[in-house]
């Protein structure tokens, strides 16, 4: 027994899983589940991000398009021909692929900011281009307004329910989904190559990596799963509307959270987005009245202090702590044997 707990390396994350799973079955407060699922939702959303900020290191800060994309896809189709949402949601994702190449093809030429001013374009201008149109032909897009997904009875195969339980159990599933393949991607050759090309493309170019092809192929990874995660915003909060969805300040939230919690980990995201998350709804309900901008000063504030003082972000430094922690618990173990 002892020898067993001496060698014993726990995974912090298969743990986090696991408690996130029973949560549903002690709480029944639905403000409190929905504050987890929205830590879940953009924990799934920078984790989508992680895969070409932190693996293939193109710094994109016009994610928000995938996510209005994959949004407005899978509504369109439910609105106007009654088509699922389940199976909307993979249209949405096809249209986010497409614009991925679209964008992403002709920029992969730009480096480091430029890059990422190129990215912020692109979402600004779709932001504007469907807040100034209404329709078109027969394809109502609402313009500024928006689309409103009218409550029906509670369905799954309508994706709508009167429980925020049953929301809880999709975007967890999601949050797992995509924690799995980035994992997958960052051991597979596809993530070395994606590495290479982060820590140094010049020389990666050299040695036979076809950087271009491997930064389209993560980008449109991204993409996909990015806009299926905006269909499942689109049903959770039953509205599409470019003021929130394509929008500058939710791409800017996807950075700020992979940052925090470690870029180019697998868990740092995760961890990012059930800090901030919390955070931010207690700074709305507590300042958001009087200091309605209470919100960006304190992630300023932390951005800074995690620039200085944890460069690498918060998850490396928890795993030399544990680290510590269980060299110190086997050395102890060791002594009473």
């Amino acid at each position: 027994m002892m020898k067993t707990l001496t060698k014993f390396k726990p995974n912090l994350l298969l743990i986090f899983f696991l408690v996130l799973m029973v949560i549903p079955l002690f709480v029944k407060d639905q403000y409190v589940l929905q504050v987890i699922i929205m830590a879940m939702y953009f924990a799934y959303l920078a984790s989508c991000w992680n895969i070409v900020g932190g693996f293939a290191g193109l710094f994109s800060l016009g994610h928000a398009a995938f996510i209005g994309l994959g949004a407005y896809g899978s509504t369109i189709l439910f609105l106007q021909y009654n088509i699922s949402p389940w199976l909307g949601m993979f249209f949405g994702g096809f249209l986010a692929v497409i614009a991925a190449v679209i964008i992403g093809y002709p920029c992969f030429k730009l480096r480091g900011v430029y890059f990422a001013i190129s990215t912020l374009a692109f979402v600004s201008i779709l932001q504007m281009v469907f807040t100034a149109t209404r329709n078109i032909g027969n394809i109502e897009l609402g313009a500024g307004e928006g689309l409103v997904i009218p409550v029906m009875d509670q369905s799954f195969w309508m994706f709508q329910f009167f429980d925020k339980k049953y929301y809880y159990w999709i975007i967890l599933c999601m949050l797992i989904l995509i924690t799995v393949v980035v994992n997958k991607i960052r051991h597979t050759h596809l993530g070395y190559f994606l590495l290479a090309i982060h820590q140094e493309q010049d020389a990666a170019d050299s040695l036979g990596v076809n950087v271009r092809k491997y930064k389209l192929l993560s980008w449109c990874i991204s993409a996909f799963f990015t806009a299926l995660g905006g269909t499942f915003y689109a049903q959770l909060l039953l509205i599409v509307s470019p003021e929130r969805l394509l929008s500058v300040p939710m791409s800017i939230e996807l950075v700020i959270m992979s940052l925090i919690g470690g870029i180019g980990t697998i868990a740092g995201p995760i961890l990012g987005a059930f800090l901030l998350v919390p955070l931010g709804e207690v700074l709305r309900a507590q300042f958001g009245g009087q200091f309605a901008q209470i919100q960006a000063i304190v992630y300023g504030a932390i951005i800074i202090a995690v620039i200085i003082f944890l460069p690498t972000g918060l998850k490396p430094q928890l795993e030399k702590g544990l680290q510590k922690f269980m060299s110190i618990f086997r050395l102890g173990l060791k002594e009473q044997q």
